[in-house]
């Protein structure tokens, strides 16, 4: 496998580089969770309103009071409308294989949903 991995200061900064590099025509991955997550939430719309295969492992986790590593689906609720297809598993080979499959369907230009935006046609 070619890959390069990116080191960023920030989740924030981790979403602008996979949107640039997603632009660019690179096969994009990342993962994160909870307050990380949350960093990167205004890049959630852009990357989803640019339609750019991006794919993202959440490992689901309670937002942090002040710290917490119980599994939650607090993040992931938080987020569910920014655009994102998103696919839960319950094993790590469910884990594995969608990821796999993630790339196949980010790459499908039949799953690139209609855009939330209202047009000016209607």
């Amino acid at each position: 496998m070619s890959a390069e991995y990116i080191p960023v200061e920030s989740e924030h900064s981790a979403m602008s580089a996979l949107i640039g590099a997603s632009a660019a025509g690179a096969r994009t991955f990342t993962a994160t969770s909870s307050q990380g997550l949350f960093y990167m939430f205004e890049l959630l719309y852009i990357a989803s309103g640019l339609r750019l295969p991006i794919v993202m492992a959440l490992a689901t986790r309670a937002a942090s009071a002040p710290i917490c590593i119980h599994g939650d689906y607090q993040d992931l609720v938080a987020v569910r409308d920014t655009g994102w297809i998103v696919m839960i598993a319950s094993s790590a080979q469910e884990v594995y294989d969608s990821i796999i499959m993630a790339y196949r369907i980010a790459e499908d230009s039949r799953s690139y949903y209609p855009s939330w935006c209202p047009t000016t046609d209607s």
